[in-house]
């Protein structure tokens, strides 16, 4: 009896340290992080990549994937310019599943190109995981309301 009392605890103390609380935060604050953060997206976005043809030396997912679609004019310009609009709705606190899952998708694909060429471009590497990660949260939260509708306009965290 001892040993079953013993792993409840374990349990307990493994459930509490990956349990998920978020945080809750006044609307300035909010509206300040979401600002600074998509300041830092704008700041860091691949807009050269246009026209890149080939794939000297993959590079990540470039080794699994054919990213030159991303260096195609048809679809980076549209998409460049999506992506602007997807980062100011986020930083209204509108549709953030959707804005922030279109910029990882932007970015990751011509970021791939990019370090595909032989460039460094570590710092997007880390502004990647951060959005990963707020988009994750934001997912949570949505999950967590119920889901439904509301849920993706407006942001959860």
């Amino acid at each position: 009896m001892k040993a079953m009392a013993g792993d409840r605890r374990w349990f307990g103390w493994v459930r509490r340290l990956i349990d998920y609380e978020p945080i809750r935060h006044g609307r300035l604050e909010m509206g300040l992080l979401r600002a600074a953060f998509a300041w830092v997206l704008a700041a860091g976005v691949h807009v050269h990549a246009s026209g890149l043809r080939g794939q000297p030396r993959p590079h990540g997912f470039g080794r699994w994937m054919d990213f030159t679609f991303a260096g195609d004019p048809a679809w980076f310009e549209p998409m460049l310019a999506g992506c602007f609009v997807a980062i100011g709705l986020f930083a209204c606190g509108l549709v953030p599943l959707v804005a922030l899952g279109s910029v990882l998708v932007f970015q990751t694909s011509v970021s791939t190109l990019n370090l595909s060429q032989g460039s460094q471009g570590h710092s997007g590497q880390v502004v990647m995981l951060a959005v990963l990660g707020w988009w994750v949260g934001e997912f949570v939260a949505w999950v967590r309301g119920g889901g439904g509708w509301r849920g993706v306009v407006r942001s959860g965290v």
